[in-house]
């Protein structure tokens, strides 16, 4: 790790050591759809029919985007559809954006001193999913659900019942699908309802 990287992580740690934290009374009924702004899920809904949370509708308008701007040429533009429909297909993450062995990373820090024995990891090692230039204030929870898995996927009980016989990271398509079908199997009702059952086209 570069020593600019180690400077950013002080900052990142020094951050943290000065949130608070707070305990709940579990047994006290929170309206999870109304925690941050205090109004009613309703209000969250998205019209009925609207694609504004579709992966593949926000990349591909990003691209037609870039395309009018000139940021991208011909070429590259039908390079990048075409990568985005194989993409969606296939339901893999194409791992351009991964950075492996994090908490390995982390691990020389700590048994170097550089932390001063502050700070404890997990045992698990996990990987980095960064976002894609148009993934920006939209996927971080999508690429925070992939360094969980990734996590996972290094457990073989767990590998074997999350991922079966694909070797590989499912793509933000693929867990936007899978989020899909737990709706319609009935779980997480109200997120359900707070964007109206659908974000696939």
């Amino acid at each position: 790790i570069s020593e600019l990287s180690a400077d950013i992580f002080s900052c990142y740690l020094d951050q943290m050591s000065s949130w608070a934290v707070t305990s709940r009374d579990e047994t006290q009924e929170v309206d999870y759809g109304s925690m941050h702004l205090n109004e009613t899920p309703s209000l969250y809904r998205l019209p009925s029919g609207s694609l504004g949370c579709s992966a593949q509708t926000i990349a591909t308008r990003w691209l037609d985007r870039s395309f009018e701007l000139n940021n991208l040429n011909l070429v590259d533009y039908q390079r990048r559809v075409q990568e985005l429909r194989r993409s969606v297909r296939q339901g893999i993450d194409s791992a351009s954006t991964c950075t492996d062995g994090i908490i390995n990373g982390l691990k020389q820090l700590i048994h170097s001193g550089w932390l001063n024995g502050r700070w404890n990891l997990v045992s698990t090692d996990c990987d980095h999913f960064a976002s894609e230039p148009w993934e920006k204030n939209f996927a971080c929870c999508y690429r925070n659900a992939q360094c969980i898995l990734s996590s996972l996927f290094r457990v073989p009980e767990f590998r074997k019942r999350l991922f079966g016989s694909v070797s590989a990271m499912p793509s933000i398509w693929k867990l936007q699908a899978l989020l899909e079908s737990a709706w319609s199997l009935g779980f997480d009702p109200l997120g359900a309802f707070q964007i109206s059952a659908t974000i696939n086209p």
